[in-house]
């Protein structure tokens, strides 16, 4: 699963996965936080981020769209309103390229 999270408003996301050894990964980020296997409550800025998975990830927070899709089987997710402040002059092209999950990656036995 490829999980976008597009934050409009510095917030707080609660993240709720079954999965050991995944990462929330923002768009222009410096790094990639760590998700433990159970309730995350997390600060953020505005952004866009994406977590990916083998299972269905939980994301609530206000201020924020959430987009799941299957890895690369569907388009990239899209956003359906405007881009994030800051995050305006990203291209269709550096979004695609943000959420293509690399097929090394997304294997987990």
């Amino acid at each position: 699963m490829r999980t976008a999270i597009f934050v409009y408003e510095p917030t707080t996301l609660n993240i709720h996965t079954n999965e050991s050894d995944l990462q929330l990964e923002q768009l222009r980020g410096t790094g990639a936080l760590a998700l433990a296997p159970s309730q995350n409550t997390i600060s953020v800025d505005r952004g866009i981020y994406k977590i990916v998975s083998s299972q269905c990830v939980h994301v609530s927070g206000p201020q924020i769209e959430v987009q799941a899709t299957e890895q690369n089987k569907d388009d990239p997710p899209r956003f359906t309103g405007t881009l994030p402040e800051g995050y305006q002059d990203v291209s269709d092209a550096a979004l695609a390229a943000f959420f293509t999950v690399d097929a090394a990656k997304s294997f987990r036995p």
